[in-house]
């Protein structure tokens, strides 16, 4: 298997602290590029060996913790706390890995054996979803958290994002605990840490908090208003992080639309200064490209474009038509609409409100 340090670069320099977990957090990416452009041969060639490899490491490396689950020994949870075994950060990653390998794994006949092996495994993990003492989600396994602490790393909150394991609406008790404790962390910090609770929030579908954070996000860092924002051509503010910036708009496009529970949530968290609004282009997993409109927050009109022959599911607050296809509509037990529709390859169907 594989693993890899905190800090690297394109050229093949690596210092720093051993960060094993980042195996896992790349793979990530490997996993989220493919369900946006679902293309079986990156899938077979390039994604699951590297997935494979990763789950490798920590087959190697997992132990039996006294409650009889497997854990990571020895983690930490960036930058800051003890070292210990069977920390969140460490636990929810390799959940993650374990649970995206052996999906893509079942789409691969030839690894059926592995992902049998991998499957045994991943039921006996940690998960790293534990509640604490004062009702927030525990950063450590065994270590209590301090309700003071600010730290500016969420790294026990990457279940709920950019990992899919927590939603409000499968999970509401482990997403409650996780809005206890982003509230413990409270609505300041630098660049990516500052954007991530844009992301964060707009998964617990609080549209108000995250549109809050991307205006601190926004501030001018000129001294006046404070150190962090963003300098006047708009790159991310001291230091200068493109993740600050990227995560901003990867936290507007959460606000707009979702798509990590195999179905396109559409104005999942919009605030109310974006009553009425217009967007074009965004993209969803699964390959579909969305264009909507929408008045006084509700949806009146989308455009769905799809890169592929496959079953589509949106999932919205008020009732919907697809106007060029056979569809259905219901109402499910959390008030939402989800309408499912087959699409074909580079078909785009038309969508208008039913209210």
């Amino acid at each position: 298997g594989w693993t890899m340090r905190t800090q690297n670069n394109l050229f093949g320099y690596s210092d720093w602290n051993w960060n094993r977990p980042a195996n896992a957090w790349y793979c990530m990416h490997l996993w989220e590029k493919y369900l946006f452009n679902p293309q079986a041969d990156y899938l077979e060639r390039v994604a699951y060996p590297v997935m494979k490899s990763a789950c490798e490491f920590w087959l190697d490396r997992l132990v039996k913790d006294k409650d009889g689950s497997l854990v990571a020994p020895d983690e930490w949870s960036p930058e800051h706390g003890p070292w210990e075994d069977g920390v969140a950060y460490a636990q929810q990653l390799i959940s993650h890995l374990f649970e995206k390998t052996i999906e893509a794994g079942k789409l691969i006949p030839s690894e059926r054996e592995f992902i049998a092996a991998l499957e045994m495994k991943y039921a006996q993990l940690d998960k790293g979803l534990h509640i604490g003492s004062w009702g927030q989600l525990k950063e450590w396994k065994y270590t209590e958290d301090d309700p003071q602490d600010t730290h500016r790393h969420l790294s026990h909150l990457i279940a709920l994002y950019p990992g899919d394991a927590v939603s409000p609406l499968t999970m509401p008790e482990y997403a409650k605990a996780i809005e206890k404790s982003l509230d413990a962390r409270a609505d300041v910090g630098m660049g990516w840490s500052l954007t991530w609770k844009i992301a964060l929030r707009a998964r617990l579908f609080d549209g108000e908090r995250a549109h809050s954070l991307l205006k601190k996000a926004m501030v001018l860092a000129d001294g006046s208003q404070g150190r962090f924002g963003v300098y006047p051509n708009l790159l991310n503010a001291l230091p200068y992080q493109i993740d600050g910036n990227f995560g901003a708009t990867a936290g507007v496009a959460e606000m707009l639309i979702q798509s990590h529970r195999n179905e396109l949530h559409l104005l999942p968290a919009i605030p109310s200064v974006w009553a009425d609004g217009e967007v074009r282009g965004l993209r969803g997993r699964g390959g579909f490209e969305v264009d909507m409109v929408w008045r006084n927050k509700k949806l009146a009109s989308a455009q769905v474009k799809a890169s592929g022959d496959r079953e589509c599911t949106l999932r919205t607050d008020v009732p919907l038509k697809v106007v060029n296809a056979g569809y259905s509509c219901e109402k499910d037990g959390h008030g939402y609409y989800l309408t499912t529709f087959h699409t074909k390859k580079n078909k785009t169907y038309k969508i208008i409100s039913d209210r």
